[in-house]
């Protein structure tokens, strides 16, 4: 047995991790981590009133007394002295003194009941003496090969004494308060009936059951927290094989530009450096805060499981508490599987660096054609003719929808100021557009600028685009464009704390807003309002099915259509 319990029991787990040397007087923590009591007395002369653990930093209240009001590892002293005596007797038999006189002759024997070691002579006096009768008295070669080595569960000596009483050992518990109590409590400090007092054996079986299940929970929370840590590396690898790419083919592009384009190439690396670090500080904070918890499970695990094992009734009564509380707060509060926030980043880190690409040739777009117009917005009329080409709904990343055309909207550019909405329907009537008033007639920032929604699906809408190219419209050449579904909103009543972070949180969770998936952010200071893009269209339809508030703050959500502007009205 002992063989067997040699191996179980690692040499970290009976080091103190602040000395690194085998525990003298070791004081737990709330954590379940122990130190030796002067370690902890050295490391909390600056603590105050809680002393954060060396290794998992959570903060344990101090007693009136400080450290050495502790609570005692009896475990682990036991532990301690079941193993290191047995490691005397494999490493160096012939050097042990005797225990039992003052001769300083070598010890021959050990009794497995005293866990003292004695000398021949002693080892005939201990055989002799009634008092001793029934007393193991174990060779050392009896005890190297393991045939009499217990573990700490069945020494008789160091059984955890009580803390008010001096010299008392623990042999009940107090239900109502749920702590191990001596005899002298449950008369004094803990009287029935207000207390509900058990043996303390009879409450240890339940409770070894109950640390058993609880076992099993902390094995499959790491194991959990595990695969996350996995998955984080992997994502994190991921993250910088993406910006290396994309860093890459932005250089390529910018490189064949004018000085002009160069300029705004290198503000679009910046942003996709910016990007990156963000990413990259998320991704290492998580597999900190994992690898944080991991720590914690662990030692939780491996101390639960030894002293299962190994443990008296006392011990396992006297850490039960500990022992359950720290479980149930690291299985209940240490987020495992990937969030929300996770799973948004990757998708983010999808189609890294291609939204300041895409915005490097918008502005390229501006800068030729010096119109303000999304880049997947075609215009028909004159540009279109000119070109040549028929235009196209921006192809989107894998996996999410195409953006397409929304078949009962289209813009007018080129519309004279002095059309009035019933002159503007009775047109539109006229050449098939719509048999009956429009939906909603929205007024663009840019003078001349109207998109009209439609009733119903406008039938033939390329054709009927075509047709109002070829007409005067009052008087007007009026050019036409069709509208892609909208996938971004316009926030209004912004609270004064908001700003772009606390925005693309906020509208990146689905749960929270109806939104996720957010690729961009952009808040007006001056104005208080904000834009907000994502990657798929279906999303704006729930942002602006729910209410929004942050800050008690309610938040006014309205569709944006580039096409008219970063303003728009309806008439």
């Amino acid at each position: 047995m002992a063989s067997a319990l040699i191996k179980e029991i690692s040499d970290d787990f009976l080091a103190c991790q602040i000395c690194l040397e085998t525990f003298r007087q070791p004081k737990s923590l709330e954590c379940l981590h122990s130190f030796c009591e002067e370690c902890l007395k050295v490391y909390g002369k600056k603590a105050g009133s809680k002393l954060p653990c060396p290794t998992c930093r959570r903060e344990t209240p101090l007693p009136s007394d400080g450290v050495r009001g502790l609570k005692t590892n009896f475990f682990l002293i036991n532990l301690v002295d079941t193993v290191g005596a047995r490691n005397k007797v494999v490493k160096g038999a012939e050097k042990i003194p005797c225990d039992s006189c003052s001769s300083g002759a070598p010890a021959t024997s050990r009794c497995v009941n005293c866990a003292d070691f004695l000398c021949q002579k002693c080892v005939q006096i201990h055989r002799d003496l009634k008092v001793f009768r029934g007393h193991v008295v174990a060779s050392f070669a009896d005890l190297q090969s393991g045939r009499f080595d217990i573990s700490p569960a069945e020494s008789p000596r160091n059984e955890p004494t009580c803390d008010r009483h001096t010299g008392e050992k623990m042999r009940f518990y107090c239900k109502t308060c749920q702590e191990a109590i001596c005899h002298n409590c449950t008369v004094l400090d803990h009287p029935k009936p207000e207390h509900a007092i058990r043996d303390i054996h009879s409450v240890a079986l339940e409770q070894r059951e109950i640390m058993s299940a609880l076992q099993v929970t902390a094995e499959t929370k790491l194991a959990e927290l595990e695969q996350t840590s996995k998955s984080l590396d992997s994502e994190l690898k991921h993250l910088e094989k993406r910006q290396d790419m994309r860093l890459q083919e932005l250089k390529k592009k910018v490189s064949g530009l004018t000085s002009a384009i160069e300029k705004l190439g290198k503000q679009c690396e910046e942003t996709i450096q910016k990007e990156f670090v963000l990413n990259e500080k998320t991704s290492v904070a998580r597999r900190q805060e994992i690898e944080m918890a991991k720590c914690r499970l662990e030692s939780t695990r491996e101390f639960v499981a030894n002293i299962l094992s190994h443990g008296s009734d006392a011990e396992i009564a006297a850490t039960f508490k500990q022992v359950e509380d720290s479980i149930v707060e690291l299985t209940s509060s240490t987020r495992s599987c990937r969030t929300e926030e996770d799973q948004d980043m990757a998708a983010k880190s999808v189609d890294y660096g291609a939204s300041p690409t895409f915005q490097l040739f918008k502005k390229m777009k501006e800068m030729i054609t010096e119109e303000q117009r999304s880049i997947p917005t075609q215009a028909w009329g004159e540009t279109m003719e000119s070109c040549g080409a028929h235009a196209q709904p921006v192809t989107s990343p894998q996996g999410v929808p195409n953006r397409p055309w929304d078949p009962s909207r289209i813009v007018l550019k080129g519309v004279p100021k002095h059309v009035t909405e019933d002159e503007l329907c009775l047109n539109l009537t006229t050449l098939g557009i719509t048999d009956v008033k429009p939906r909603s007639i929205v007024y663009g920032s840019r003078q001349g600028t109207v998109m009209v929604e439609c009733s119903d699906v406008i039938s033939d809408l390329d054709g009927k685009l075509r047709a109002i190219h070829r007409t005067k419209f009052f008087g007007s050449k009026v050019t036409t464009e069709k509208v892609l579904v909208c996938d971004c909103v316009e926030v209004h009543n912004l609270p004064p704390h908001a700003n772009n972070q606390s925005l693309f949180t906020y509208f990146n969770k689905q749960r929270r807003s109806g939104g996720g998936g957010v690729i961009e952010v952009k808040v007006d200071e001056d104005k208080r309002t904000a834009l907000v893009s994502f990657q798929n269209y279906k999303v704006v339809e729930r942002v602006l099915d729910r209410r929004h508030v942050m800050g008690k703050v309610e938040l006014v959500v309205k569709p944006f259509y580039p096409c008219l502007g970063q303003t728009a009205s309806n008439a």
